[in-house]
């Protein structure tokens, strides 16, 4: 089981202390603490980005960059500029870069945009085929979300698996 904790929440400037304490007690129980995301807002200057990106002392090896942002989204190929920005921004850090979004937002908001399929989709919902990706690695479902779609059983985050999943579960 994995925690992948958003390292900031809109300006709170007590986040990071908070993020910290969750992942020490995340880590603890013995749960996977090597991940974490930032919402990418449109916005966000880059010393922004980057203070955000060191605001929480802890080793993370990947970071997912959140695009849901529907507030005053740019243009197509300003958003793919903005998106390649954060992704250099993380990997100078060291660190690897995934996406997590919902097919809704990038059909949607993105016209489906391609370019970005190499990096790892972290699905929103249980939507895996668009914007070049074919298979996410990860999906995002709630926990009384019907897995019959993928042959799966139903579950409660509360409980385990009826069936081995072939992708990993995530507590967010």
């Amino acid at each position: 089981y994995k925690v992948i904790p958003q390292i900031t929440n809109f300006g709170r400037t007590d986040f990071p202390d908070v993020t910290l304490s969750q992942l020490e007690a995340a880590q603890a129980v013995g749960l996977d603490t090597s991940e974490g995301y930032i919402w990418v807002y449109w916005d966000e200057r880059y010393d922004e980005v980057i203070a955000r990106l060191e605001s929480v002392d802890w080793p993370f090896a990947r970071i997912w960059l959140d695009v849901e942002e529907t507030h005053d989204t740019p243009s197509i190929s300003e958003c793919a500029a903005i998106l390649e920005q954060r992704i250099a921004a993380i990997r100078e850090r060291g660190m690897e870069v995934g996406i997590y979004t919902g097919e809704w937002f990038w059909r949607g908001y993105l016209q489906n945009l391609v370019g970005f399929q190499h990096l790892p989709l972290w699905s929103a919902n249980d939507q895996d085929n668009f914007g070049g990706w074919t298979k996410a690695v990860m999906y995002q479902l709630g926990p009384d979300h019907e897995w019959s779609r993928r042959g799966w059983e139903s579950f409660s985050l509360n409980e385990e698996p009826k069936e081995e999943m072939d992708r990993e579960e995530v507590v967010a």
